[in-house]
C-alpha cells in the first residue's frame, strides 16, 4: 500500500478547515490518541469538550493533530503480516519447535526451541537472533499464552570492537511447560535484520 503523505501536525485550535465530509484527525495529548470526528473537530475542540479544548489536556500539553481516512480502521496492518514462516530444512531464521513424542497431562515436559537447526544462522555483532518467544493456544481457548522468552545478549561486541569478544550465545531455549489440554505450541523469533519467523507444532496431551 502506497504511503499516504498527511503534512505537517496542526496545534490545537487550528482546524484547518475541517468540516463535514472532510476527513478526521487523530489527536495526541501527553501519550493519549483519540480520534475524533470531522463534526466534533469542525470548531477545533474534540468531543465532549464542549468547545474548550484545555479539558482535553491538562495545562502547557502541547495537542497535536493529524489527518487520517475515514476508514482508517479497514487499512490497520496486522502484525501477523510481517511475521514470516517457511521450511526450516531451507530456510535459517524458522524456529524449529522440539518435545516428546507423548505429552501426558499435567506432567512437565521439556520443549527446545532452537533458530539455524539445519542451516545455522550468523552470530556476530552485525547479524544475530535476539529472543525466542513460546506461546500455547489451546484448541477450545480463545487467547494465546505467553509461555515464556529467551533473549541472546552476546554476540561478540566489546571496547575492542565488533565480533572480539571471548563469549557469543546461542540461538536456543528450552522451556519446562505442563499441558492439560490440546493446542498448539507457537514459537517466534527476532532477527535483527531479517525481522520475525515462526513456527507452530500441534500438542495432544495423553491422560
Amino acid at each position: 500500500m502506497p504511503a499516504r503523505a498527511h503534512g505537517p501536525p496542526r496545534l490545537r485550535g487550528d482546524a484547518g478547515g475541517v468540516g463535514e465530509g472532510r476527513p478526521a484527525w487523530i489527536w495526541m495529548v501527553s501519550g493519549m490518541v483519540r480520534r475524533c470526528s470531522s463534526v466534533h473537530l469542525a470548531s477545533g475542540s474534540p468531543p465532549g469538550s464542549g468547545g474548550r479544548g484545555a479539558l482535553l489536556a491538562p495545562a502547557r500539553a502541547r495537542v497535536y493533530t493529524f489527518p487520517v481516512d475515514q476508514n482508517h480502521e479497514e487499512e490497520r496492518m496486522a502484525l501477523g503480516e510481517w511475521i514470516k514462516s517457511d521450511d526450516f530444512k531451507t530456510e535459517k531464521h524458522v524456529p524449529v519447535i522440539e518435545l516428546p513424542r507423548e505429552v501426558k497431562k499435567g506432567e512437565a515436559v521439556l520443549v527446545t526451541v532452537t533458530v539455524g537447526k539445519e542451516i545455522p544462522h550468523p552470530n556476530t555483532t552485525e547479524h544475530f537472533i535476539q529472543w525466542i518467544r513460546l506461546y500455547y493456544k489451546d484448541v477450545d481457548g480463545k487467547f494465546a499464552i505467553d509461555l515464556g522468552c529467551a533473549e541472546f545478549n552476546a554476540h561478540g561486541a566489546t571496547t575492542a570492537g565488533p565480533n572480539t569478544g571471548p563469549a557469543y550465545t546461542e540461538p536456543v531455549a528450552v522451556f519446562k511447560v505442563k499441558l492439560d489440554t490440546p493446542g498448539t505450541l507457537v514459537a517466534e523469533s527476532y532477527c535483527n535484520i531479517h525481522g520475525l519467523w515462526e513456527s507452530s507444532v500441534e500438542v495432544k496431551p495423553e491422560a
